[in-house]
């Protein structure tokens, strides 16, 4: 009889240790971080392809639609990981529509958007999987005419899949890696090239202190104008701001053509000049004013 109790008493206990148990186990950030294995990243990084035939799809899956082919070297931006897929933005090769109704001409080929959140198509028809959206008075380069669309230039917003085991790390490139729900890493490749690189370019340009960053933008408003014939130049025009900043401009050359003298927002990487007075953008996005 006796034993009997005592094994209600201990089964009794048992029950009340658990909850406390379960309690301390959740409070331990060692223990939560160690079961956390989230599959969605968003990561930055230059990536290459690594064979030939490769498909960009309109989805991280086998079964969703070829957008285009890359082959191997060619350069890919990365920027987010969701299991065994890299997002990558759009090469220039990749097909890209919008509807004619929604832009409005600045010559034969090049447009401005003319409403806010366009879809960017695979196909010239409406049902085709969405690449991207484009912003109000963003500007497009017009490849050609399909009925009441234009094929035009991938925009900077647009984006395809490829399966993870096709891409590597482009050399001397740096990493940075953020779990969504997690603390910011860093993972950086050729360290010690880097910061040789970014020690040079602070000693040549003393007038920008810039930090080096594989995904970083800038957003800068001015008039266009252009550069001039300028032996081996890399940019063609360049942007003046109301406080008379100059910066060159490197980009598509017939749509800074067509906007020349006109007010625009211009938004892209600022890189390493090698005028001594001038910084240059290269071009991701550029939206009419005027």
């Amino acid at each position: 009889m006796r034993s009997i109790t005592k094994v209600f008493i201990c089964t009794g206990l048992l029950f009340m240790l658990i909850p406390f148990i379960c309690f301390a186990q959740n409070q331990d950030p060692l223990a939560q971080e160690s079961t956390a294995t989230p599959k969605h990243k968003s990561v930055f990084f230059q990536g290459e392809i690594n064979a030939n035939n490769i498909n960009i799809r309109s989805d991280s899956t086998i079964n969703a639609k070829i957008i285009c082919i890359a082959n191997k070297g060619e350069p890919v931006k990365v920027i987010r990981e969701s299991y065994e897929w890299y997002k990558i933005r759009l090469p220039k090769t990749a097909p890209s529509f919008i509807k004619k109704s929604l832009v409005g001409l600045i010559d034969e080929k090049t447009a401005k958007v003319i409403k806010d959140n366009v879809n960017i198509r695979l196909k010239a028809n409406e049902s085709s999987p969405i690449l991207g959206k484009a912003d109000k008075n963003e500007v497009i380069n017009i490849i050609e005419e399909r009925g009441e669309w234009y094929k035009i230039e991938p925009l900077a917003n647009s984006f395809g899949w490829v399966h993870k085991k096709f891409v590597n790390l482009a050399p001397q490139e740096a990493r940075v890696i953020k779990p969504w729900g997690g603390v910011d890493k860093a993972d950086i490749i050729n360290k010690r090239e880097e910061v040789k690189l970014a020690q040079e370019i602070k000693k040549e340009n003393k007038i920008m202190d810039e930090k080096v960053s594989q995904d970083e933008s800038v957003t800068i408003e001015g008039t266009i104008k252009p550069y001039g014939k300028v032996i081996k130049r890399i940019a063609t025009h360049k942007l003046i701001t109301a406080d008379n900043n100059v910066f060159l401009l490197k980009g598509n050359k017939g749509s800074l053509d067509s906007l020349n003298y006109h007010r625009v927002k211009v938004t892209g990487k600022l890189i390493h000049p090698k005028h001594p007075k001038h910084a240059i953008i290269e071009i991701q996005k550029i939206e009419a004013l005027d």
